[in-house]
């Protein structure tokens, strides 16, 4: 922890990535189990993190500009090092990397689209193969006549 930073400021960032890891979920529910409907969870888990990061780049903005009273920032970490920046160029460097990841993300969700919709012939295919899988299960519960 920083001496100068709230420690509010780091609990209201974590809630702000939350979408993120919602979307690492579904990010995992797609490498487990590729079909057709994780591969339209996966545009949304790139959407939350585009959500996540941008809404984290605003609380930055909000919080150095509102509350944070030193004149410059301290970043980095022991293993890391330590520099210091103005609270000006902190705020640029933040919002260039959060435009860069955005950015990334969308070539992405237009990637994932391409190939949910270049795989979209395979969905009766995959409905079919869930359905003899499930067929042993199903049979014996039904009721005998």
């Amino acid at each position: 922890m920083n001496d100068y930073i709230h420690w509010w400021f780091v609990l209201i960032a974590v809630c702000l990535l939350v979408p993120a890891i919602v979307g690492a979920c579904f990010l995992v529910k797609f490498f487990n189990s590729d079909n057709h409907s994780s591969r339209g969870n996966v545009r949304i888990a790139y959407i939350f993190v585009i959500i996540s990061y941008s809404t984290l780049a605003v609380w930055n903005i909000i919080y150095f500009n509102a509350w944070y009273k030193s004149g410059e920032v301290m970043a980095g970490g022991d293993a890391t090092g330590y520099y210091r920046l103005s609270k000006k160029q902190y705020l640029f460097w933040s919002l260039f990397i959060t435009v860069i990841i955005d950015c990334f993300y969308a070539y992405f969700i237009c990637v994932i689209g391409h190939y949910r919709s270049a795989l979209k012939a395979d969905e009766q295919t995959e409905k079919d193969a869930e359905a003899a899988r499930q067929a042993p299960f199903t049979k014996a519960d039904e009721p005998a006549a």
